[in-house]
């Protein structure tokens, strides 16, 4: 199983990230544009039990796929946490924690996965998954940041 954790300080009060959180349509932003995220309802909103797919594109090359994304628990406005329903992986636990530091925050990123095919997709994790993932998590707290920023100033995330 593979498991990391990303700690993102985040210069917006908590209350402004985890608004910023609270639509699924964040992830068509935060995403790396490669993956050609979509939504399959633009109007889904987060709350225990609340079920949503995904769609992505292979980096472009492979044929897309579904991602049911199920929010498993919901407590505003410490942490929420995602599970895969059915997707790319054997399992896939996100769990996203904020916290309040000074006048800022810092959002808490861990994931829990497996990849398919036993030990091939094991092979595969560790050689390049896992570090893809890591790469796209970093990005994401980039855009995060600015987004809340922006929520915090009055602009629309």
């Amino acid at each position: 199983m593979g498991r990391f954790e990303v700690r993102i300080p985040i210069r917006a009060p908590r209350e402004i990230l985890w608004a910023v959180h609270q639509h699924p349509s964040v992830l068509l932003r935060i995403t790396p544009k490669i993956l050609g995220v979509r939504l399959d309802d633009p109007d889904a909103c987060l709350s225990p039990g609340a079920c949503f797919t995904i769609r992505l594109m292979s980096y472009g090359i492979l044929p897309g796929f579904a991602w049911e994304t199920v929010i498993e628990e919901h407590v505003p406005p410490d942490q929420f946490v995602d599970t895969q329903g059915r997707g790319p992986f054997a399992c896939w636990r996100h769990t996203h924690r904020f916290l309040p530091e000074g006048a800022g925050s810092v959002l808490i990123e861990q994931v829990e996965y497996r990849c398919p095919f036993g030990w091939v997709g094991g092979m595969v994790d560790r050689l390049v998954i896992e570090h893809l993932l890591r790469a796209m998590f970093r990005k994401r707290g980039r855009v995060l940041e600015r987004l809340a920023i922006e929520a915090s100033k009055g602009s629309t995330p």
